[in-house]
């Protein structure tokens, strides 16, 4: 996203952002290109053109950003700081500056989503004997912490979200919360992105095209 966006991460996160604000009249011009394409086919292709012209054209992050974001993602979120500082060289407080530039969040942070990414996964499919044996294996020091995890990103304890689970194995249609995707790298723009881009074309000629931004805290 950072890619496409042309502009830090971090100067996002927790905002909602018109997009003309941060595109210009380019905002402009892409919401009535929308607005006059004849099918929603056609809409997509402008957008699929506007996305690979941004990224094609923007400044690429640096490979230590990226090694640190596989290594974090690589480690279910358990590798430390002081090992990424000493795999790419750089000082920590370097290494914390450009990683939120192109991801939005701290290295730090960006661990504890895809620990707790990956513990709501293997709830999900149940792939544990007790709560006590998943938030062990997933890194928390106790059932304390891991509660504390849950209920800071999903507002309900462990307990509470293994209840909403549906016999599917998913979660139950009268629950609803957001997660971020943390299974893609930096820049990318795929389909479910949790950033997203809408236009009045979508949402009514009366509201402005705006650009929401993870809700986490950093």
């Amino acid at each position: 996203m950072r890619l496409f966006l042309g502009r830090p991460l971090a100067d996002l996160s927790n905002r909602g952002i018109a997009l003309e604000d941060i595109f210009g009249s380019d905002a402009r011009r892409l919401s009535s290109q929308l607005h006059d394409a004849p099918t929603w086919e056609a809409r997509f292709d402008l957008l699929d053109r506007e996305i690979a012209s941004r990224i094609s054209s923007a400044r690429r992050p640096a490979g230590e950003v990226l090694c640190t974001w596989k290594r974090i993602v690589e480690s279910g979120g358990l590798v430390t700081i002081r090992a990424l500082v000493e795999e790419t060289g750089w000082s920590q407080k370097h290494l914390i500056s450009q990683f939120r530039e192109h991801v939005g969040l701290a290295p730090k942070m960006f661990a504890r989503v895809v620990r707790f990414g990956s513990a709501v996964d293997r709830l999900r499919r149940k792939e544990h004997a007790s709560l006590t044996e998943l938030a062990l294996d997933c890194g928390y020091y106790d059932q304390a912490h891991f509660d504390r995890d849950f209920r800071a990103f999903a507002g309900v304890t462990p307990t509470e979200l293994l209840s909403r689970l549906g016999s599917h194995g998913g979660f139950s249609s009268e629950w609803v919360s957001f997660v971020q995707d943390v299974v893609h790298p930096p820049g990318y723009a795929g389909a479910h992105e949790a950033n997203y881009i809408s236009s009045p074309t979508l949402q009514g000629r009366t509201r402005r095209a705006r650009v929401a931004v993870p809700s986490l805290s950093v």
